[in-house]
């Protein structure tokens, strides 16, 4: 193993155990405060369910995909068409189909919020039958792109340490055609579009405050929450695109620049903890839930108002 390569698997694990970690965390504070049946339930549902995807797809990193770049022996897996391989494939690609669709719902949630403040909207029947939706979704996509469409099953490229499409003889790649690019693409312009009004809107609101010398200190923060959660799309966006683009541009042939390849993962990985970070930095109910548990309860954290929670850490 070369020492590029080294290098490489040390930075994945890192950043895939700080992965875990801060979900974990965030995930244990859920728990630990009730969260999802609190007075705000309708929020933390959307959030619960993604962080729980997150930390299964991180986990796939740490504990499979590591150790098996690592160790190609590793669980005795031989070949692409191996049974185990497939599983965790698939495990993969629905958390990844998941987090793509989580980019449309938040966006669009951000959106009508923040631009026509329609809160009374995301009711927690709502938000349980989004949720649902949600995740049947990104499994019928999964099922469909891994198993029911002959070419081609998204799967792991241990040489390189990155993602890549199974080939299956000359067949073209219907999985791709069909329901990866679509999604991605529409995940993408979907938080593009949505974000962009929200910025818009934001700022000719603040503008107009300003103009009638009211206090605008809760749109700034609603502002600067919201320049988080596009952050998040950006990050997605980078992950799917650097995946399309980097076979164009780095010669596998180059042993200096393979490494390049395994950027996607690490930028995928941290997609997957971005969320549980905003959360634990800036939600209250989550840094006091955390912070109960050492029997210490922080002097500055304020009681959560409705702003604050339909602000924080959704995705």
């Amino acid at each position: 193993m070369s020492s590029n390569s080294v290098v490489s698997l040390v930075v994945y694990g890192v950043v895939a155990a700080f992965g875990v970690i801060i979900n974990v965390l965030v995930l244990i504070s859920f728990v630990r405060g009730r969260l999802a049946s609190s007075q705000y339930s309708s929020i933390y549902i959307l959030a619960l369910q993604t962080l729980i995807v997150d930390v299964i797809f991180i986990t796939i990193h740490l504990f499979y995909w590591i150790p098996k770049a690592i160790n190609p022996d590793f669980l005795s897996v031989e070949g692409y068409d191996s049974f185990i391989l497939h599983l965790v494939d698939s495990i993969g690609t629905y958390a990844w189909f998941h987090n793509a669709l989580s980019h449309v719902f938040i966006s669009s949630n951000r959106f009508v919020v923040l631009v026509f403040f329609e809160r009374s909207f995301f009711t927690r029947r709502r938000v349980i039958i989004m949720a649902i939706v949600h995740h049947f979704l990104a499994l019928t996509i999964t099922l469909l792109t891994q198993f029911a469409i002959p070419c081609c099953r998204l799967s792991f490229d241990f040489s390189i340490f990155s993602y890549f499409n199974v080939p299956n003889g000359d067949l073209p790649n219907y999985s791709d055609i069909f329901f990866t690019v679509p999604v991605n693409t529409l995940s993408t312009v979907t938080s593009v579009v949505c974000y962009t009004t929200i910025f818009i809107t934001v700022r000719r609101e603040r503008t107009a405050t300003k103009s009638m010398q009211i206090s605008d200190a809760k749109r700034k923060s609603e502002y600067s929450y919201a320049l988080q959660f596009a952050s998040l799309a950006g990050v997605f966006s980078f992950c799917w695109i650097s995946f399309r683009v980097f076979p164009f541009i780095i010669p596998l042939s180059d042993p200096n620049l393979v490494w390049v390849f395994g950027l996607t993962t690490v930028f995928t990985m941290v997609n997957c903890f971005m969320n549980a970070l905003v959360y634990l930095v800036n939600n209250k109910d989550v840094q006091r839930n955390l912070s109960s548990l050492y029997g210490y309860e922080p002097t500055l954290i304020q009681p959560t108002t409705m702003h604050t929670v339909s602000s924080v850490g959704m995705r």
